[in-house]
């Protein structure tokens, strides 16, 4: 199960995520950190094509 942050305190936060408020993520760490997890990006979602949008407006 995915841990829920906001219900923790910040202290908690960033010292469970190993991080400092004030400095953030050495450039060293956040290169781990993106080869190990990937970029923090959403998939991009499938867009219709003009086609399909002028036959959904006859639904």
């Amino acid at each position: 199960m995915a841990r829920k942050y906001y219900t923790e305190t910040i202290p908690d936060v960033v010292e469970n995520l190993n991080t400092a408020i004030d400095t953030g993520l050495s450039s060293e760490e956040a290169k781990k950190r993106l080869t190990k997890y990937g970029p923090n990006s959403l998939a991009s979602k499938k867009k219709k094509s003009m086609f399909m949008r002028f036959v959904d407006q006859f639904k």
